[in-house]
């Protein structure tokens, strides 16, 4: 899901303009992925001295050794179980910390938003053409691809669909936790802030 880069330009950004305006030095953000798309994340690097990328495939388990946090945007409910408690046991071991974001869940709401998305997409179709063209130009331009758009809608609901179910809850999370930490002497303490 980062594979072109995700939100972490946007953190990058807000986070060392932050940190800036603290006097702290700014922080080095690396973006990578076991199956890299370096054509992609040269325009998002470009002219951004802070921001890097890593071209060459880089396993979530075992990263490379001088990266102090790991951010997983958007990502972390493609790695199995088995998968993840590895990514999490060589955090504990390597890393100061790690951030994962992830923006839908399995409740119902995601989930039928998700399967509604098609509705909202299939409605502004018509008007991703050039503004001067005329609703009837528009219809005609349309009909001729609805068999492909049709495709996409599905396609994109149903990535959807499957990642708001493939999103591991927190409780789940922190079972992953506990296991990667297994008689390694971590003790895993968890509190709510905010009512979910």
């Amino acid at each position: 899901c980062t594979g072109s880069g995700g939100p972490t330009p946007v953190f990058e950004k807000h986070i060392n303009a932050q940190r800036r305006s603290t006097g702290k030095d700014s922080l080095r953000f690396y973006i990578s992925d076991k199956y890299p798309n370096p054509e992609a994340w040269k325009e998002i690097v470009a002219g951004r001295y802070h921001l890097n990328q890593i071209e060459e495939s880089v396993d979530a388990a075992d990263p490379p050794p001088n990266r102090i946090f790991r951010l997983f945007n958007l990502s972390f409910h493609h790695f199995p179980d088995p998968a993840a408690i590895e990514i999490l046991r060589s955090t504990m071991e390597t890393a100061d910390g790690i951030a994962i974001i992830e923006l839908q869940d399995r409740r119902l709401g995601c989930l039928a938003m998700m399967g509604f998305n098609w509705m909202f997409l299939w409605k502004i179709t018509p008007f991703w053409s050039e503004p001067k063209r005329s609703l009837i130009r528009k219809m005609l331009w349309l009909f001729p691809n609805m068999v492909i758009y049709a495709a996409v809608l599905f396609t994109l609901c149903w990535d959807g669909m499957a990642s708001c179910i493939r999103t591991r809850e927190f409780g789940e999370f922190i079972d992953l936790v506990a296991k990667a930490a297994d008689g390694s002497g971590f003790v895993l303490l968890t509190q709510r802030h905010s009512i979910p």
